[in-house]
């Protein structure tokens, strides 16, 4: 077993409930430590984080963020464990003015 620390996922998210945001590799299991979100619209952007389990999703965050504005969502010790099957998605109000990085380790 090794754990390699590295940006797991980046992108814009977009209005899609079905964006997928991070899913670990076969043989993989994410630890998620930081999502950081910035909003780079003039108006204020709604952002819904949801965890699928390859069937259902479960929403975790629904974050208001205003214009021009950076959210660090932290997850103490290991992180948050996503394992293989599993996936991050996220969507705002409006696509391609909200950017993310998901920062962690990958346990191989």
């Amino acid at each position: 077993m090794a754990f390699i620390r590295s940006i797991l996922s980046k992108g814009k998210l977009t209005t899609d409930s079905s964006g997928n945001i991070y899913n670990p590799s076969s043989g993989e299991i994410g630890l998620v430590h930081n999502i950081v979100l910035f909003n780079g619209n003039t108006s204020a952007e709604n952002i819904v984080i949801s965890l699928n389990d390859g069937t259902n999703d479960y929403v975790l965050f629904k974050i208001g963020l205003s214009a021009d504005d950076t959210y660090i969502l932290d997850f103490g010790g290991e992180g948050m464990v996503i394992p293989y099957g599993y996936t991050l998605k996220g969507y705002t109000t409006i696509a391609d003015t909200v950017n993310y990085v998901i920062f962690g380790t990958k346990e191989i």
